[in-house]
């Protein structure tokens, strides 16, 4: 009896979960990466210049700048915008081997590691509550009255059950 009660208690926090989730989603369009929901017109758009990411915003790592994160400062550090390039009359300098337009990419792999590492513990852990649940409905059907025919199988998988008899 109890552990119906508890499947049904189960059953019923799962259909509401699910509605919720179902009724989240579908009010909400998802955007793709680097685009974001116009309000205006209610439809996904590119990332503005100077920002890129799920929710556009992360802003473009020096040296590079613009639409996409596409194009490359000359100049020093604090004269470069992230939106616009080099501000006027700032010095130009040369380009080095060492300025590369992977710090984005990089941010991006960090993220979805991360993604990953928070996905991968939340099965390990949904898993070890499954198994717990398990261990808990066979020790609750084991507790039964003597006199009933599974109690003796409960006792026979005790190896304490022996020293009783």
């Amino acid at each position: 009896m109890l552990i119906s009660t508890f499947k049904n208690i189960i059953m019923k926090i799962a259909i509401i979960a699910s509605i919720f989730y179902f009724v989240k989603v579908k009010s909400k369009e998802e955007c793709l990466v680097n685009q974001i929901m116009d309000e205006l017109t209610k439809k996904c758009i590119g990332c503005p210049a100077g920002v890129y990411g799920s929710r556009c915003n992360i802003t473009c790592p020096f040296p590079t700048f613009g639409q996409g994160c596409l194009k490359t400062c000359n100049c020093l550090e604090d004269q470069c915008d992230y939106i616009n390039g080099c501000k006027k009359g700032s010095q130009t300098i040369p380009l080095s081997s060492s300025t590369n337009k992977t710090e984005g990419f990089k941010n991006d792999f960090k993220f979805i590691t991360s993604v990953l590492i928070y996905v991968t513990g939340t099965l390990i852990s949904s898993g070890l509550v499954v198994a717990l649940g398990f261990q808990l409905r066979s020790r609750i059907t084991c507790r039964k009255d003597r006199n009933h025919p599974q109690q003796a199988v409960c006792e026979e998988e005790n190896i304490y059950a022996e020293v009783q008899k």
